[in-house]
């Protein structure tokens, strides 16, 4: 499966990591949309694989991209902030989905 995860890679392009959907929430105030896909791409044939790391980083980047996507595109949202509230939004609806928890998502997407 390691060597379908590199092929996702050389084909769909980076996924970026956490510490890069971080820095696109401060920066830019969403992650872009073009990294759903090598990242959801490059997820599913690690967790299939047996990879040691979960899936509960790429649930937060895939989410947080969405979030912001709906903000800029379907709301038409031109406001940082309220951009960056519909990211973190996102990702703190994903981790608690995924948890069961929903005030430890919206702690750990804050933090």
């Amino acid at each position: 499966m390691a060597f379908f995860v590199g092929v996702s890679i050389k084909f769909l392009g980076e996924p970026g990591d956490l510490a890069f959907t971080i820095s696109c929430v401060h920066e830019k105030a969403y992650v872009p949309i073009d990294h759903v896909l090598p990242m959801l791409v490059a997820s599913l044939f690690s967790i299939l694989g047996g990879g040691s790391l979960g899936p509960e980083a790429p649930l937060v980047a895939i989410c947080a991209a969405l979030g912001g996507y709906v903000s800029r595109n379907i709301f038409h949202v031109r406001n940082r902030n309220v951009v960056r509230k519909h990211t973190l939004m996102g990702m703190a609806g994903a981790l608690a989905a995924f948890f069961g928890c929903p005030l430890g998502g919206s702690l750990f997407a804050l933090e």
